[in-house]
């Protein structure tokens, strides 16, 4: 479950994994999902980080879960400016990807 305290003892366990300077982490993940604002606070914080992390579904990853497990962004590198047609471009390319989940989970998930 998803919620203050597994959320806290899940992003304790990875600022130790930072001061150990472990470069990769491997996350198993199962959870029945939880409180919306812990998971996007989850999401946020885990891809913050500075280890490599690849996420492993072992079970089910339902509800809120799915946004740990499938976020969809991107990243900025260096210095970069900002204009209408890159934002179009970039938003083009997360409606791409979000898509892409929902056509891969869409057929396995009962409505």
């Amino acid at each position: 479950m998803i919620n203050p305290q597994s959320a806290q003892a899940l992003l304790t366990v990875c600022a130790d994994l930072v001061n150990q300077q472990v470069k990769s982490v491997y996350l198993l993940l199962s959870t029945n999902g939880g409180q919306v604002m812990e998971g996007v606070a989850l999401y946020t914080a885990l891809r913050a980080f500075p280890f490599t992390l690849t996420i492993h579904n072992i079970g089910n990853v339902d509800s809120v879960g799915n946004i740990v497990f499938h976020g969809i962004g991107f990243d900025f590198t260096g210095p970069f400016r900002l204009e209408e047609k890159l934002l179009l471009e970039r938003l083009d390319s997360i409606r791409a990807d979000h898509k892409r989940l929902s056509g891969i989970s869409s057929p396995r998930t009962l409505a």
